[in-house]
């Protein structure tokens, strides 16, 4: 009996196999990234030592992202998304002077509390590639919009001198970004409490100087931004 020599056709799976294997791969890959900049600096992360620590051949890599910023890129689109989302719902509350930018500031460090070694990394890649330069431009905006925004409010309100608060929301965001990454841009422990004290302090501070309490609006509207200052 001769043996059949027809070549056989490779073993197909259904497409959505195929997919869900996919996306787990990428998911694995993602998930080994995320877990090497808890403990690593970026510029420590290649892609033969990120290959090492998943299960994946390779191949597998090339298939699912271009180089390793875009490994960068990937992690960070979903905070950028959640930034965003968590900003238009922040501004649609009415908040009183000073408490605006107190609770925006915890909402700030409540993000680098989840992804500071993410954060940390997009900031130090920035520099080396233009989409990560772009997607940390944009994140930062985000901030600089919100506190500019409510800069604009609360001297509007009387509450604060004229200023030109698009630059002192840049400051105020660049700033801060420098030092939550030295505070929170690496896996635990860290003491939240103490960072969002300072920042709250310095933020509130560089707006209304030495400011009564305010938190309930009440006191007298008018220029009395430089008035708190001189005291």
């Amino acid at each position: 009996m001769v043996a059949d020599s027809t070549p056989k056709a490779a073993l197909k799976l259904p497409a959505g196999i195929s997919r869900r294997r996919s996306d787990e791969t990428r998911q694995e890959l993602l998930e080994a990234a995320a877990g090497f900049l808890e403990r690593h600096p970026f510029r420590d992360l290649t892609i033969p030592g990120l290959m090492a620590l998943t299960t994946v051949g390779r191949s597998s890599f090339y298939t699912h992202f271009k180089d390793i910023y875009s490994v960068i890129e990937a992690l960070l689109v979903g905070v950028r998304d959640r930034v965003l989302a968590d900003l238009k719902l922040w501004a649609v509350e009415t908040k009183a002077p000073i408490e605006g930018l107190k609770s925006l500031v915890i909402h700030m460090v409540a993000v680098w509390e989840e992804h500071g070694p993410m954060l940390s990394a997009l900031i130090d890649a920035a520099p080396k590639d233009a989409r990560l330069e772009h997607l940390q431009q944009e994140i930062q905006h985000l901030y600089q919009l919100t506190i500019a925004a409510i800069l604009r409010r609360d001297h509007a309100a009387g509450w604060i001198d004229l200023m030109d608060f698009d630059e002192v929301a840049l400051i105020l965001v660049v700033a801060s970004q420098a030092y939550l990454k030295g505070k929170l841009g690496r896996l635990g422990p860290h003491q939240p409490e103490t960072v969002i004290s300072t920042l709250q302090m310095v933020w509130t501070r560089t707006i209304f100087g030495r400011a009564p309490d305010c938190a309930t609006g009440t006191r007298p509207v008018g220029n009395v931004g430089a008035a708190w200052l001189a005291e």
